[in-house]
């Protein structure tokens, strides 16, 4: 019997009920498409909108089909003496209620291998309407996929390996998967395994060449002082890239492999650290840093046709209605935003997206794979929080999908969860 939900989870995403908030749009002064070939400067000022006008959202409910978009978040399961964690549950869920139709126990045991790394809930989506987890018994790993409406979870595969990472493509017909050795913790390299296959896994992507002795200074990149093995698929599945740093004060190669060749390039060091968030149209997304003098927050980038480390305007980034990658642009966190700006990764055709007398920040989607609400929305749609005093001094907080396209919004319904035991229960 498992605990009911309540209360609050501490996240990526912070949420709460009800409120208003205001978008911007042509007669509101906001630039269209295209209307700026060059970036323009964050302090641009922003329209001011009567609150009064826009008390609910700009879109009708019926805008989005909230039922069928999905989200998930990984509860805390703490000792009651201790507070210390000792367990996690896995509770999925659809974007227009708050009550999980799926809440289960994670099965998770302790690597008896060493490296430095923090082992974690290996949890991935809602995807394609799926969520992936592993479930791990100390003896195999269990691969399997839950859909967002809660039907009864579905193996789709079992290894006697440690899963350490794993990612859902796009159309949630395939998971992707690091495999290490049970006893020894080695990389055997990133396997393809099918969701509603025969359970088997094949090899798309060998060991990284961080685990080899002697390895070409050519593909040595930059010191990390984490084991990382990180894995991204591009928004149309056609491209996964494997990052992978060895132990303290080891080294970084990146990984590419092509899907429907299977051939696999490696490139120099993606964006100059160990951090891999995003690949997609010829440019591999990694960290991010805020310019407090300049009003700015920028990314770290490579780009594969140039082969060189790049600087892209914003964070984080997103997906336009094509699938393609672009930047949103905030100022920098200790700056409060009234609205945010949307600009291609070269810099150009910056435009206005949402403008409002309320406070707006996004709700990052790829942090810690085990922190926070992560959710599926289409693409050319982006989660963002919204902010407000109340007469009576209260905070209000609304997570809202607002419509790169123009602006418009719609609230979205996401858990309150507490973390289980430790007194909450």
């Amino acid at each position: 019997m498992g605990p009911v939900p309540r209360g609050l989870i501490i996240g990526l995403a912070v949420l709460g009920l009800g409120g208003c908030a205001a978008t911007a749009s042509p007669s509101s002064g906001a630039p269209t498409n295209g209307a700026s070939p060059s970036a323009a400067p964050l302090d641009t000022p922003l329209p001011t909108i009567d609150p009064g006008a826009t008390l609910a959202p700009s879109l009708p409910p019926h805008a989005l089909d909230l039922s069928a978009l999905g989200w998930q978040t990984v509860v805390p399961e703490l000792d009651p003496t201790t507070q210390e964690t000792i367990g996690h549950w896995l509770a999925v869920g659809t974007l227009n209620s708050e009550d999980p139709t799926w809440f289960e126990p994670l099965t998770e045991m302790a690597w008896r291998f060493d490296v430095f790394a923090d082992q974690g809930p290996v949890v991935d989506g809602p995807t394609g309407g799926q969520v992936l987890y592993v479930s791990d018994d100390g003896v195999s790993s269990e691969v399997r996929v839950v859909d967002i409406h809660g039907t009864q979870s579905a193996l789709i595969g079992t290894t006697d390996a440690v899963v350490f990472t794993a990612r859902l493509s796009p159309d949630g017909q395939s998971a992707y998967v690091v495999l290490l050795e049970r006893a020894t913790g080695r990389d055997r390299g990133v396997f393809r395994v099918l969701v509603g296959g025969d359970g088997s896994f094949e090899q798309v992507i060998g060991p990284p060449t961080v685990d080899t002795a002697g390895a070409p200074a050519a593909i040595r990149l930059v010191a990390a002082d984490r084991f990382v093995r990180t894995l991204r698929i591009s928004a149309d599945g056609s491209e996964v890239a494997r990052l992978a740093c060895g132990e303290p004060f080891g080294q970084c190669v990146f990984d590419l492999l092509e899907v429907a060749d299977g051939s696999i390039a490696r490139y120099n060091n993606p964006g100059g650290q160990s951090d891999l968030v995003a690949i997609g149209d010829s440019y591999v997304l990694g960290g991010w840093h805020c310019l407090p003098d300049e009003n700015r927050c920028v990314t770290d980038g490579f780009g594969l046709a140039r082969g060189m480390p790049e600087e892209m305007r914003g964070w984080p980034p997103a997906l336009d209605a094509g699938g393609h990658l672009v930047m949103l642009q905030f100022p920098p966190p200790t700056v409060e935003a009234r609205g945010f700006f949307i600009t291609d990764l070269d810099g150009s055709n910056t435009r206005l997206v949402f403008a409002s007398d309320f406070g707006v920040r996004p709700i990052f989607q790829e942090g810690a794979d085990f922190e926070g609400t992560r959710m599926e929305l289409p693409w050319g749609w982006v989660a963002v929080q919204l902010d407000r005093v109340l007469k009576n001094g209260q905070y209000q907080m609304i997570p809202a999908a607002v419509r790169l396209a123009d602006g418009g919004w719609v609230r979205l319904t996401l858990p309150s969860l507490y973390p289980i035991g430790g007194g909450h229960d």
